[in-house]
């Protein structure tokens, strides 16, 4: 989703949805947390674990910045021009 990139390059830390292309995502780059979406009770544990450390949010803004740099329009651009030569 395009909202999950536009948080990252914002530096915002993410919650998302425990679906495993976005859980990927989050471990890999170590940009916030995922969450069952039906579970409402623990998206309001985890929203509070997630602002009640100052320090951890920073390092998770930290690390939006660094995924920023590789999920990029520019970088994806190349992958995906590799994909359309080999087509052609």
């Amino acid at each position: 989703p395009n909202k999950f990139f536009e948080y990252i390059h914002a530096g915002v830390p993410v919650l998302a949805s425990n679906i495993p292309t976005l859980q990927k995502y989050v471990e890999k780059y170590k940009v916030g947390l995922t969450v069952d979406p039906m579970d409402i009770l623990g998206i309001a544990r985890t929203i509070e674990f997630m602002l009640s450390d100052d320090e951890r949010i920073k390092i998770w803004r930290k690390n939006c910045g660094k995924a920023a740099r590789e999920l990029n329009w520019e970088k994806e651009g190349i992958k995906l021009d590799a994909i359309y030569s080999r087509l052609v």
